[in-house]
């Protein structure tokens, strides 16, 4: 099984695998405005608004469905999406496994986040 912990981004994620989940992250991306989408793996409902832990959504896919479709060629530009992962485990059903036709960029990044920091919010994939 692959346990990867969420720390940080600059355009889709910057995902520590957990040898290095202690290591702080390597890229500044300072302050860029950010949107945030929360996601509760436990209490969230694909059917809420996401805005706030309260009204969580329940899988990464449906967040991730929440940014707007652009391209490569044409990036978010005015704000980014940080996607704020309270403390769990997050099933692989609920990851995308394609993370396409959502581009961020150096001023509007897409970022993922441990709600409660680093090592809170595990991802699982793969074989027992």
């Amino acid at each position: 099984m692959i346990s990867i912990s969420v720390r940080s981004a600059v355009t889709v994620a910057f995902l520590v695998l957990p040898a290095l989940a202690g290591a702080q992250p390597r890229l500044d991306i300072g302050a860029p405005t950010l949107q945030q989408i929360w996601v509760d793996p436990d209490r969230g409902d694909d059917r809420a608004s996401g805005r706030s832990a309260g009204e969580a959504l329940r899988s990464i896919i449906e967040a991730w469905s929440r940014i707007p479709r652009n391209s490569s060629s044409a990036p978010l530009a005015s704000a980014g999406y940080e996607i704020r992962l309270m403390p769990g485990e997050y099933a692989e059903a609920a990851i995308p496994h394609y993370m396409e036709l959502r581009y961020g960029s150096a001023s509007a990044p897409i970022v993922f986040r441990g709600a409660n920091g680093a090592g809170t919010a595990v991802l699982r994939a793969g074989r027992a």
